[in-house]
């Protein structure tokens, strides 16, 4: 049944009046999609890095140069050392079973007082819990990815965390200035 103005244009009817969206509406809507995307990036690099656990190779002398290491640096942590042909710089990864990631012709070319260096670097974080924070930061990223501040507090965290890990590392050397110039 339309309604006819006296004017001879149609009105919808009273019942089918449109309520505005409010900016609440709009805004929440804006920061739930902002939030998947940064929720399906982090289960994308999740996916990632436990394919290339999987394909990363152990080694056993390496190995047995990290359990010396983590002693001298008390880390109690179950740690594998594997290396992988497709990453180009050395990292840890997992939380609940960590790994100590290398290149493998960065592991081919390094001599050994280099290997430890590195290692020992490697496992300096594990024992500050850097990981642990890296993880808290992405997701802190993902739900308020709206806030400047996320975005740039995990950078300044990420060079303190550096700092010390290439501390306790150069700390660890016979030869500290050797570090420097690894």
């Amino acid at each position: 049944a339309d309604t006819t103005a006296s004017s001879g244009t149609k009105t919808l009817p009273s019942s089918v009046s449109q309520k505005p969206v409010s900016w609440g509406v709009i805004l929440v809507a804006v920061w739930v999609c902002g939030l998947v995307f940064g929720v399906f990036r982090l289960v994308q690099l999740q996916i990632q890095l436990t394919h290339l656990r999987k394909v990363s190779h152990p080694i056993p002398d390496l190995q047995r140069l990290a359990t010396q290491i983590q002693n001298r640096l008390n880390v109690r942590l179950e740690i594998e050392v594997k290396i992988s042909e497709a990453v180009s710089s050395p990292f840890v990864c997992g939380l609940l079973k960590p790994a100590i990631i290398l290149p493998q012709t960065l592991a081919q070319s390094l001599s050994p007082d280099e290997m430890s260096a590195l290692l020992s670097h490697e496992i300096a974080h594990l024992r500050q819990h850097d990981l642990f924070w890296c993880v808290v930061w992405r997701w802190m990223k993902a739900i308020c990815w709206f806030h400047p501040l996320v975005w740039n507090v995990p950078a300044a965290h990420n060079l303190a965390c550096e700092q010390e890990a290439d501390r306790v590392a150069q700390g660890q050397l016979e030869d500290e200035d050797s570090y420097a110039r690894l």
